[in-house]
This record gives C-alpha cells, structure tokens and sequence, in this order.
C-alpha cells in the first residue's frame, strides 16, 4: 500500500512540473511565432494560439490545477509518514514535501519553460488542452466568486483589462533592443507605427520656408528662380500669398517652353494642378494613404479658420520613416552639431521627435513638435539670446535669435550637464 501511495506522490509532482513549465512556456512564448507556426498549418501551435487567446481563464486553468495536485501530494505524503513514523513526522512530511514541491515541482521545469518557451508551449499544448476543457468551468466559478467578493466591498473589476493595444505591444518590442546596430532598423519601425498619431503639422514645411510663386508674374522673370530652385513643385499664388490658386509643375513647364521665353506669358497660364488643401490635424498615416489614393505627391496645410499653415509633401512622410533623402539637388543644412562639451548646437526648427530617435532622449512631444517651440511652451515668452533654461533635466541655451524665431540653441544632456558652460 505504501508504494502505491509512494508512486501516486510522484506521478503528482510529475503533473505539478507539467503545470508550472506550461504557466511560464505559455506566457513567455513569443505571440508572433507561435502565429506565424499556426499559419503554416501546425497544429500544435494552433491550439497553443487559441489557449493564449484566452490567457485569463488560462492562468485560472493552471493555478487551479497545480494547487490541486501539490494539497493532494502534500496530504498523501504526511498521511504515510505519520502512517509509518507516528505524529512526530509531521514536520518532517511537510519539510520533504516543500524541498520537493519547490526544487521539482516550480523551479526546475520553469527554468526549462523560460528557456525554451516555443518547444515547451508545443510539447505541452495536448495536456494543458486537455486540462483546460476539464478545468475551465471550475476556473471560470472561482473567478465569479472572486468578482463577487470584490463587488461586496465596493470594487467593480468586471471591466478591468490588462491588455495593451497591438500597437504598444509593438512599440514596446522595438523599445526593448538597445543595441546600436539596429539603430538605423529602430527608428524605421518607430517612424512607422507613429504615423498614425502625428499630425502632418508636426512636419510640414511652415508657410514662412516655402518657395511660392505669384501668378502674375512674367515667366520670363521667374526662371532663373525655378531653375535655381532645388523644388520640383511650387505653390502659386494670386492677389496674396495666402490665396493659392494651384500647383505649378517643373516636368509640366518644360512641355510647354520654347526658346523664345518672353512669349510665355504670365505663371498662372501654366497651372495645371488644382491646390490641394488638408487639415493640420490629419494624421501622417491617414495622408499618405491619401497621397497614395490621389497619386499625388504635395498638399497644402491650413489651420481650423482655413488660413494657410505650410506644406506635406510624400517626402516628408517618407522621411519620417527612413530618415532624411537627400539628392543631388538639395541644399544640405544641418540641423546640428556637436560641441566638445558633449552639449549639441541645435536649429530652432528642429523637431523633437527627430532628436529623441536621433540621441535618444526623453524631450516631450505632446505640447510642441519643435525645439524651439518646446522652449516658447515652457518659458511662455520668447527667450533672448545669452538666456539659460533647464527642463526635464535638460539644460538649454538660446545662441541666437532673428527677430521672434529661435534660430540656434545649445542644448545639454543630463549625463553632460557637469561640463555645461
């Protein structure tokens, strides 16, 4: 009678070793291969995928499951040493069972799981499926009790959910690597799950930067600018700057110029596209999808009382994505520059998304999209030059200023602030 009590003991530390390595195999394995397995037709992954699905009445599933077979283990093993020792081995029975229960029960197989999560998650989707048709309702009654007793003292967490969108889960993975070989492949990922939550406002190119052209000008006056111009598209206008009248087209001019320039008349004989307006709040992923639809290529931005804020272009959006695109046309200016202190000589215009994925800081967002507007939100005035601020444990200096416009401020990180000047 002894042994068989002695063999039910170790079949039930076997099943506890089964629990625990599923608990962890099944909460540590990546979604996303186990996805990827499911979709190529294994069956196992399949239903590991449907058990993670359900990773609530899962948990519930495997903590019941293990308490079980551990109280029942536990219970056989003292009534057979008391069997065969008297009362005394009470404490010894519960000693044994707990060096068991920890080092063969818990530790050992989720070191295993946490090791190797897909092989485990695999090899152990068939009994914890099982378990889960067998326990799911017992799982599902305790859970009810637990709610209930938390209603009765005034808390409701029938609503409560612990689960993040897919695109935080996301995000979070791309957060998670820290290495500097995948810098260049993180800020990509960054760029591109940000598109639906940055507004073209935050990258346009402001109304104060664009190249325009008025209508009425002679086309014989403004070639050389055109020409000049490292712009392929410009904006034109009629009356005022504000009033765009439509697109004018280097590739479209050309069909149209001969040699004799001064019987070309005036730019707005040449428009051929109508201006395209959007607001400054849509998203980047919302028009790109519309540039995509338009097959067009540049759009005008305009505030909530329709006056004209700046201009997107497919470029723009692009960048925001791979990084800067540079061709043989366009003017390289550098936004930055690194100054012996560890601080950096910054451009005003600067966004401060581009200097977070650029040197992985910490500047918020929410109230600004550029450095210099982040200065004008915080200090609620317009700096002088010489003046010193410090934020969010940053220090900032403003270098020079044009007028309203912060063109250049020093910036200094927190790991450099001993070295500021």
């Amino acid at each position: 009678m002894e042994w068989i009590i002695f063999i039910i003991i170790i079949a039930l530390l076997i099943l506890s070793a089964l629990f625990s390595s599923a608990e962890t195999a099944l909460t540590a394995a990546s979604r996303a291969r186990i996805y990827r397995l499911a979709k190529e037709g294994k069956s196992r992954a399949q239903k590991v995928l449907r058990l993670q699905n359900s990773m609530e009445t899962l948990l519930g599933v495997i903590l019941l499951g293990n308490n079980l077979v551990n109280i029942f283990a536990t219970s056989l093993a003292t009534a057979l040493l008391i069997g065969i020792f008297g009362e005394g081995a009470l404490g010894i029975a519960t000693l044994i069972m707990t060096l068991l229960i920890v080092v063969f029960g818990e530790v050992m197989p989720k070191v295993y799981a946490l090791q190797n999560p897909i092989k485990a998650s695999l090899n152990l989707s068939l009994f914890i499926n099982f378990m889960f048709k067998f326990l799911a309702p017992i799982a599902g009654f305790v859970r009810f009790i637990v709610r209930c007793t938390w209603e009765m003292g005034g808390i409701d967490v029938s609503n409560v959910r612990g689960i993040r969108s897919a695109r935080e889960e996301i995000l979070s993975l791309v957060e998670m690597y820290s290495d500097k070989q995948v810098k260049r492949e993180k800020n990509m990922l960054r760029g591109i799950l940000d598109l639906s939550t940055v507004p073209v406002s935050d990258i346009m190119i402001h109304r104060k930067d664009l190249t325009t052209i008025s209508g009425n000008a002679a086309m014989s006056t403004v070639l050389e600018q055109l020409i000049a111009s490292p712009y392929s598209r410009f904006p034109v206008w009629k009356d005022s700057p504000d009033n765009i009248i439509g697109i004018l087209h280097i590739k479209s001019l050309l069909k149209e110029l001969t040699s004799h320039a001064h019987l070309l008349g005036k730019v707005a004989d040449y428009v051929q596209t109508d201006p395209w307006f959007v607001p400054e709040s849509t998203s980047l992923l919302h028009q790109l999808h519309e540039f995509k639809a338009r097959r067009a290529h540049m759009a005008l931005v305009v505030d909530e009382y329709g006056a004209l804020e700046g201009l997107i272009t497919l470029e723009d959006i692009l960048e925001e994505i791979v990084g800067e695109i540079s061709d043989e046309y366009d003017q390289m200016q550098h936004q930055y520059r690194k100054e012996k202190d560890g601080a950096y000589l910054i451009m005003g215009h600067a966004t401060l998304r581009d200097l977070n994925k650029e040197f992985d800081w910490q500047l918020p967002n929410q109230d600004a999209a550029t450095l210099a507007g982040l200065l004008l939100h915080e200090t609620q005035s317009i700096p002088i030059e010489g003046e010193i601020y410090k934020f969010y444990g940053y220090r900032f200096k403003i270098i020079e200023r044009n007028r309203n416009q912060l063109v250049w401020i020093k910036v200094t990180p927190p790991k450099n602030l001993h070295n500021a000047t």
